[in-house]
């Protein structure tokens, strides 16, 4: 579950950021995420996307100048991700196959992309409705334009300290033993340099100091 430290850094770090800066989006609504966390999930795998393609409540940029609605966004935010009853990582597997105009989690290179490597991996049975359960889901940028989108590159850079700081919380909280980023090295950059990784003649990121070892992939979410 999304944590209250991740609720509060999430409020003050890209949030706040984000309403002082309000007059550049003119009012055009974001959607906010933080980390998913499976039900079955045991430190086996984390997956960490571009940026959420639409969630949630619309978000006004403007609302966000007063720290108090930044911290209500964030609150609601929380909710939306933690869920009030069964997992909520089960959404993937809820959407897929769904006809259109719904959202189809099978026809995305992103979840087709991380129900392989959970299959190759022995993590979870993909033939069962749960193996989304067994991951962590969280993006690098975790504002993005609502419903669809992603964010320009004047919201990356407005948001990029927060979302580095916040992916680094991430990981001491959810501790995963592998690191699969479907973002495209030149996205993921800033961040694994954050987190201390390097690469390896094995074209994998390894982390000095830390058990997490990382897979970069050319797949946007």
């Amino acid at each position: 579950m999304a944590t209250v430290e991740e609720r509060d850094l999430f409020a003050r770090g890209l949030l706040a950021a984000i309403g002082a800066s309000a007059a550049q989006f003119d009012d055009k609504m974001l959607a906010g995420f933080l980390a998913m966390e499976g039900h079955l999930y045991r430190n086996e795998l984390m997956v960490v996307g571009r940026a959420v393609n639409g969630w949630g409540s619309d978000i006004e940029p403007s609302r966000l100048a007063s720290p108090v609605e930044a911290a209500a966004v964030a609150d609601e935010v929380m909710s939306s991700v933690n869920g009030a009853g069964p997992c909520p990582m089960t959404w993937v597997t809820d959407h897929w196959g769904n006809p259109r105009p719904k959202y189809n989690t099978a026809t995305s290179a992103f979840w087709r992309v991380i129900r392989e490597v959970t299959d190759r991996l022995d993590i979870a049975d993909t033939e069962k409705p749960s193996w989304p359960s067994h991951l962590v889901w969280s993006n690098l940028y975790k504002v993005s334009p609502n419903p669809v989108g992603n964010p320009s590159a004047a919201l990356c850079r407005i948001q990029l300290p927060g979302c580095l700081e916040l992916l680094e919380l991430e990981m001491s909280l959810y501790r995963p033993r592998r690191l699969l980023m479907l973002t495209g090295e030149s996205r993921a950059n800033p961040f694994l340099q954050r987190l201390g990784f390097v690469p390896s003649p094995s074209s994998e990121f390894r982390c000095a100091g830390c058990r997490t070892s990382s897979v970069s992939a050319s797949v946007w979410a």
